[in-house]
């Protein structure tokens, strides 16, 4: 199982530029959105006064942050709070330099390993006992290089294709079956 089994609340962190929208930075944004799809979602819905977007699936209710990355805790918090959920049942995904792309890693009650957009959540939530997924964002020719440098730029297919290959282990070891498999 990639994340705990209480999880009920998956949050997708990312910016919300459209310049931002296909890039390694959007990881959560789109493994969200994959997951959503795989859940059984429909679209994605505005809250009313509030810094996300949701759509409840089978088996999880999904919220899309509409904040900048480095002020996500507002997303979580709002999130939290409208559907009454602890932070203990809450699971981040976001982007990850530090891991090579198309892997990834469940953190739980860990601190944020200087992401910023973590970081924001754990202020904003009063705690760090929530899950995290960090997706690799690193292009395997790019390991050596400092963390960054590639961060905005596009994703190319085969690395899209890389990152997607991961979101269906994602989906999987969540539990979401894909009616179309």
């Amino acid at each position: 199982m990639v994340a705990p089994h209480n999880i009920k609340l998956i949050l997708g962190i990312g910016n919300p530029e459209a310049a931002f929208e296909n890039t390694y930075h959007n990881a959560g944004i789109l493994a969200l959105q994959y997951l959503a799809d795989r859940d059984g979602a429909p679209a994605f819905r505005r809250a009313s006064h509030r810094a996300f977007a949701y759509a409840r699936g089978k088996h999880f209710i999904f919220a899309r942050s509409l904040t900048y990355m480095n002020e996500s805790g507002r997303s979580a918090q709002n999130a939290c709070a409208f559907f009454t959920i602890p932070p203990s049942a809450l699971l981040v995904l976001h982007d990850e330099s530090d891991l090579v792309l198309g892997s990834f890693k469940v953190s739980v009650s860990r601190g944020a390993a200087g992401h910023k957009g973590v970081a924001s959540i754990a202020h904003a939530l009063g705690t760090n006992a929530f899950a995290r997924l960090r997706i690799g964002i690193r292009p395997k020719e790019a390991i050596r290089r400092k963390a960054g440098e590639f961060v905005l730029s596009p994703l190319p297919s085969g690395d899209r294709a890389e990152l997607t290959r991961a979101f269906g282990e994602i989906a999987e070891s969540l539990g979401l079956e894909n009616e179309a498999d």
